[in-house]
Formats: C-alpha cells, structure tokens, sequence
C-alpha cells in the first residue's frame, strides 16, 4: 500500500470517528447474523444433561452449551405453549399481551413480533410448528413468509392428534433451509415431542427409557435438534448464524401432585432449559447464573441481531449475559388463569428474585430456593415480614405491567377435539368463568389438584369405554367436592354410558339448577332427555344450549343430532345449514352424515369435500371420500384421496388394501401389486388382499380389467 493511500484511509477513519462523536448514532457497519430459534415444548431444564442431569441423553444440547452460554435459571412467564411463545415473540408478559389460555385469544395485531421485526430488515423467516395449539389462527404467524402449521399428521389411539412428530417439522424445515444461502433468515423451529403422551420411541432407543418416557421425547428432540445444525455446519452457516434453544415451559412429574402443567407455578413447570451459541456473541462454555425471565428474550435477540442501539427501556445491555459481562437480573413474574378458567379455583401469580419465590393464593407461599430448590418447605408462616416485602414486590410489578386484551380465535368444533387431543380444555365461548373478588376467595389449587389428576383418570376410561370404573372414582370426587363441577359432568356422562340415564338425569338437572348459564350442561340434559323418548322437553333443553352459546356451532350440531334421532330429517338439515354458517368444517361433515344415513350418497360426498376444503386435516375423511368416488366410478379422485389416506395412516392395512382395489379397478394391475402386498404385509391373514394381489398377478398375463373387480374395504 503507498504512503499517500495510507494517509487517505487515515484521515477518512479520523473523519468517521468525528462523525459518530457529533452526532451520537452513527453506528460502524457490522455484520448481519441467521438466528435459529428452537422451542421445546414441555422440557425442563432439570431434565437435560448439560444441566446435571445424569440419565439424560442429551449430546447435541450439551455440545451446543460447551460451545455457548447455558442460562442456569430461565424461568418462563405462564406454564403454557401459546402464552408463553406470545411472550417469546412480543417481550411481554401474559398480562400485556392478552393472551393467557391456549386456544383462546390471537394476538393483538398492533403488537409488533420478533418475526415482523427481523422481516422488515430483509431477513427471510420461517416458521415450523409441531402442534395446533401454535396454529396461525392465534396470531403468531404475523412476520413469516412461511408458516408451515400442517399438523395432524399422527394418530393418537382411536383420535385424530393435530401434532406431529419433530421428524417431520424438522424435516420441512430443512427443505426450506436447503434455498436460505444468499440472505439472512430467522428460522423458527417448535419440537412438541415432550408432551404428553409421551412415547418411548423404541425405534430409536429400543428399551433405554423404559419406565422414563419423558426424558425419551427430550432425547427425541435432541436428535432434531442434531440435525438442524448439522445441515448448518455443511452449509458453512454456523459462523454466521446464532443459535437459541429455549422451552416454553416445564412439567410437573407428580411434583406437587401435578402430573403435567398449566395449574401451579412451582419452578417444575417455570424452570427452562436456555442455551445461546455463536462463534463471535456468546463466551464458549459460560453460564449465567443470574435469574433470567423469557420476557427478556426478545430484547436480548434483537440487541444481538443489531436491530436497536438503546438496548432495553431500563437501559439493561442483555447482550452483555452472553459475552460473561455483568448482567443486571430482575424479578420473574409468572400466572396462571388455568385454575379459574377450567375449574374456577383461584388463579396464581409469582414472583422470584434474589433466591426468594414467592406465589399468591389463597394461602399464601414462601420459598427460600437457596436451601430449598425443590419448594417443599413454605416459609409463609414463619417470615411476616418477608411475606409483606414479596408480595408489595408483586404488586408493584403487575402495576407496571399494563393490561391488554386480545381479540377472538374463533375455533371450529373440529379445531377444539384438536386441542382435546392435545390435552387443553378450552372454554368454549357462552361458558365464560366468572371471576370473584380476584380469585382469592376461590379454591386453591393445592387443595384440589389430586381431583383434577383423579377426573383426568376418570375421562380416560370413558375414552376407553370403561364408565363402570369411571363411575367409582367420579363419585369418590363429587362426594368429597361436590362444587367441582366438571367432576359432576363427568359422572352424568358416565352413567348415561352405563345405561342409567334416571340417574344421569337427576345429575344434569341438578348441574343446569346450581348453573343455569352452563350451556353445555343444557346440552347434555337434552341428549339424556333425547335418549329417554321425551321429544319436547330434549329440544328445549337444547335451544337453550344454543341460546346460551348463539355464536358456536356445537350446540347447533346437537340439536340437529337430536331431530335426526327423532326422523326430523328437514329439521335437522336447517339446523346443520345453520352450523356451516359458523363451522363450515364440523357443518359440513354433519351434514354429510345426514346425506349419507339417508341414501344420497352425491349429497353427502359433496358436504364431505367441502369438510376437507375447509379442513384439510380431517384425516379419516379421505378414505370416507375415496370410497364414494370408487363407487361413483370417479376412480382417479379416489385414487388421489386414498394416497392421501395411505400417506396420513401408513400402517392401515385396510387403506393399503383399497389402494390396490382401486388400481385394479382402473386395470392397472401392475400399480395394484404394490399397495396388495404392502396390506399384506402389514397384515398377514388379509385374506381379501392375498385373493386380489394373485388376481393382480395373473392379470398381468391376461387382457387388461378382468369380468370381476374387488371389492372395497372399510
């Protein structure tokens, strides 16, 4: 380099120094960084091995902390998927974003998102979801020019589950990551594995976590995890991309008598697993140990991304946690409305700072974390004084915290099951809970928690026809809380089951007697009613229903159940037209059914078609719809909806069979050979798909579409 070009360099590097000390916002260009954002679901911190957990196996997120920054006290805002994501999206907590309860509420569009965020500044986004519950009905999807919610791919049992296993969400978002080379991207990755039911993948593992199925879904997901960075490291992206891997809320494990979560704040469902790693940002191997609350995690990425110069409004460098520089800890505040929501027991609150935990409730608790990490010793009794400090520190700090509402998520029957299956009550709307005196006055959760584990137990085995057991425990619950009214809905459902529709009777009059307001009380009365012959009086019971819930289209489906039952076709037909109205997916599909009970099966074909447009998840229906199109001799959309079916249920002899069927229909005998023999060898003794795969064989010899075609299996 020449003296003279030196001297220029200098002079024009004095000239930006001078600029950035006049105008105080200059900023030296810098390089832009990829962010990977993984959530795990249901995972806590305690259950991972680079948090001392020996059992564990966990080796991408231990090498992923020995190359990075482990926070050892991360604590989430609810003990929630959607609240909690809403709150690592926005920097807000449940109370000023409005979103509290899974399946209730979107997100308020005037808040601004991590995704919108990085898509303003040209980042191209993507979003991999593993669950309905984060479906983009409820407002996260604002920002992502790919929101792939595709779930519904798994069967749980006998019921549809809208999840799906992180193979496929990793596996959609590696096709995408695959084209993500020329610009920045902020991929978001959500892995549900953890959450229950949980399942011992011996595919993978064989017989390694027999007796510990959780840890089996976090060692599952670990693997996911594995291969997003190892396609990062064959991409030469690592150096450019920072990778945070955070869960959205832990599980309770019979801790405190909670099985799973969302109903207590004890840091068994608050405590979570957070790990940061890129070459230049974080300090290789450090941990923070100061407290850390997911409200803060947005403000830390953004800071990180460059995307803001006044770090947060408290002038906090969060950035700083990641470079093993001093880090400025707050108080954690967590809720839960689950309690008041589900059973109308007091809601919770907390708030946790310098190793002090402190959760409002009816009786009040206290816990010193530095000698009691587990929270078993409550301190409520003993410390006045500190009580008094906790609790003026949790009031201050909701004070600061401005309440928002949030709009509707308007759910189809349909998209409630899905939460069902996922193991969320939802509260369908006309039954909202009422709220007294803030809750206090309620019951407290630690009170009544063994009955919610004890109904949950109970439900199964009605989901599995088994109401005479049901029964016996639903009466233990009902006689020992007789105001746990979800138990006493339980226990007329369970007798009608059992054929005792008197005595269901007697129960649904005195719930629609203490709770006139309870749509789905009236519901229930109607259908026993309905049961007994008493024509009038059921459909009274069950207008009420739908008055009581005008806007949703259950009650409207019960009711036309209810005149169909009774040979009121017409009536019935009105009153399915009318759940279209709000529900096109479950109207539809009722409507069908009507059609289909009826003989025309053109109608029902065509309500069905339109149940799959407005619900594409609808899994059993494609074979329902691939059946009707055979026996209309519309064989190529039969074929296409039974490779629907086929790619949905893959271990479904029967739908393998009727693939072949249809093949065979079309005279392509070679095609039919393949799905006959995979039916077969699912199903060893499928008599029916050894007759029809010889036929197909020795058709191949012969012309073309033998005299007799096969016959189709349900």
């Amino acid at each position: 380099m020449s003296a003279a070009r030196s001297k220029r360099l200098i002079a024009a590097a004095g000239c930006l120094v001078l600029l950035a000390g006049i105008s105080g916002y200059f900023v030296w260009p810098r390089q832009r960084f990829n962010l990977l954002l993984i959530t795990l679901d249901t995972t806590r911190a305690d259950r991972v091995g680079c948090y001392g957990y020996q059992p564990a196996l966990t080796p991408t997120l231990d090498q992923l902390a020995g190359r990075g920054v482990l926070f050892e006290n991360a604590f989430t805002a609810c003990p929630l998927t959607l609240p909690s994501h809403s709150t690592m999206f926005t920097g807000l907590s449940p109370r000023e974003h409005g979103i509290h309860y899974n399946g209730v509420g979107k997100l308020d569009a005037e808040i601004p998102t991590l995704a919108e965020m990085c898509r303003s500044r040209g980042y191209e986004t993507g979003a991999f979801v593993g669950a309905f519950v984060l479906n983009r009905k409820f407002g996260l999807d604002r920002g992502f020019q790919m929101y792939d919610d595709a779930t519904g791919a798994e069967i749980e049992g006998s019921q549809v589950s809208r999840r799906r296993g992180g193979q496929i969400v990793v596996d959609a978002a590696l096709a995408w990551l695959k084209n993500r080379r020329r610009r920045q991207f902020f991929c978001w990755v959500h892995l549900f594995d953890p959450h229950a039911p949980y399942k011992l993948r011996e595919e993978l593992f064989g017989e390694q976590f027999a007796g510990r199925l959780y840890d089996a879904g976090i060692a599952f997901a670990d693997r996911q995890i594995g291969r997003l960075i190892a396609h990062l490291e064959r991409q030469g992206l690592t150096e450019n991309t920072l990778i945070v891997v955070v869960g959205d809320h832990g599980e309770g494990l019979r801790e405190h008598s909670e099985y799973e979560h969302g109903l207590m704040l004890y840091n068994s469902t608050l405590r979570v697993p957070l790990i940061a790693a890129h070459p230049a940002l974080c300090k290789a191997g450090y941990r923070v140990r100061e407290s850390f609350s997911l409200v803060d995690l947005l403000p830390m990425l953004r800071e990180c991304l460059g995307f803001e110069t006044a770090r947060t409004p408290d002038r906090r460098s969060l950035k700083a946690a990641l470079q093993g520089r001093a880090f400025a800890s707050r108080p954690c505040y967590a809720e839960t409305d689950v309690p008041r929501i589900e059973h109308r027991w007091a809601p919770q609150r907390s708030v946790l700072t310098g190793g002090w935990k402190y959760i409002r409730s009816p009786r009040p608790e206290l816990y010193d974390l530095s000698q009691d990490p587990g929270e078993l010793h409550n301190l409520a009794g003993n410390l006045p004084a500190k009580l008094k400090e906790m609790e003026t520190l949790l009031k201050d700090t909701e004070a600061r915290l401005v309440p928002r509402g949030a709009a509707d998520a308007v759910l189809s029957q349909a998209e409630r099951r899905a939460l069902a299956t996922l193991g969320y009550v939802g509260t369908p709307a006309g039954n909202k809970q009422r709220e007294e005196s803030g809750g206090q006055s309620l019951p407290d959760v630690k009170d009544r928690i063994p009955y919610h584990e004890a109904l949950l137990s109970a439900n199964r085995l009605l989901d599995e026809n088994r109401p005479g057991e049901a029964l016996v425990e639903l009466r233990r619950i009902v006689a020992d809380v007789p105001d746990f009214l979800p138990a006493r809905l339980f226990l007329g459902e369970a007798l009608a089951k059992s054929g005792r529709l008197e005595d269901a009777l007697e129960v649904f009059r005195q719930l629609a007697h203490d709770d006139p307001r309870h749509g789905e009380v009236h519901a229930r009365l109607g259908w026993v009613l309905g049961q007994q012959g008493n024509r009038d009086e059921a459909l009274a019971e069950l207008r009420r229903a739908r008055e009581l819930a005008p806007e949703t289209a259950e009650y409207r489906i019960n009711l036309g159940a209810s005149f169909s039952e009774l040979g009121s076709q017409e009536e019935a037909r009105q009153m399915f037209q009318s759940a279209i109205e709000i529900d096109p997916a479950a109207g539809n599909f009722e409507m069908a059914r009507l059609f289909a009970a009826t003989g025309n099966s053109s109608a029902a074909l065509k309500h069905y078609l339109l149940t799959l447009q407005s619900d594409p998840n609808w899994i059993p229906l494609y074979s329902e719809v691939s059946l009707l199109l055979a026996r209309q001799k519309r064989f190529d959309e039969a074929v296409a909806y039974a490779l629907r079916a086929v790619d949905f249920s893959p271990k479904d002899a029967n739908l393998h069979y009727n693939l072949g069927v249809m093949k065979m229909q079309q005279g392509k005998f070679a095609e039919a050979i393949g799905p006959l023999e995979e039916a077969l060898r699912l199903n060893a003794g499928h008599q029916k798909a050894a007759g029809q795969l010889a036929r197909a064989k020795e058709a191949m010899h012969r012309r073309p579409g033998g005299p007799d075609l096969p016959a189709i299996t349900r």
